[in-house]
């Protein structure tokens, strides 16, 4: 049963990985598991500036792939994040981040894990414009992955 679970995500979840963003908006999976970061998922991304005075918002979801249902689901508890301010739209593009930390639910067990990014421009209260991104390989996250440079579009947890 194992194998064949394993068998439909490694099909499953390949084309999320293996496509890309391109320009300023983007999201990537920048830290997976490490010994660093045990059981964290990081996520990062970047908006671009729009030339004005708006102020540019992210907000960061994690989310795990539910093999029986093959789709993405939310991750239940704290898996989204505030919405974060990352500066002002007069800078050709702003990056932010976030980490989340999962314990295991069951003492053997492993997760798909990716992250969806929420972007605003707003003017004010007013949100001028909206965007939404799945997190995606190749990017720079430079220092900010885990390890350096680290950009992929999903990330598998394992507890032992």
């Amino acid at each position: 049963m194992l194998p064949a679970l394993l068998l439909i995500l490694a099909l499953a979840v390949p084309a999320s990985t293996s496509a890309h963003h391109r320009g300023d908006l983007w999201a990537t999976v920048n830290i997976c598991d490490t010994k660093r970061n045990p059981n964290k998922l990081g996520i990062r991304a970047s908006m671009p500036g729009n030339g004005t005075t708006q102020m540019m918002w992210m907000r960061f979801h994690a989310q795990y792939f539910e093999s029986g249902g093959e789709r993405w689901r939310d991750v239940a508890g704290s898996s989204k994040s505030p919405w974060v301010k990352v500066g002002d739209a007069r800078f050709r593009s702003r990056q932010a981040g976030r980490k989340f930390e999962f314990d295991p639910p069951l003492p053997t067990a492993s997760y798909v894990l990716r992250g969806v990014v929420d972007y605003q421009w707003r003017r004010g209260a007013k949100v001028v414009k909206r965007a939404r991104q799945v997190t995606l390989r190749d990017h720079r996250t430079g220092k900010y992955g885990d390890p350096y440079d680290y950009s992929w579009g999903t990330c598998e947890i394992k507890f032992p």
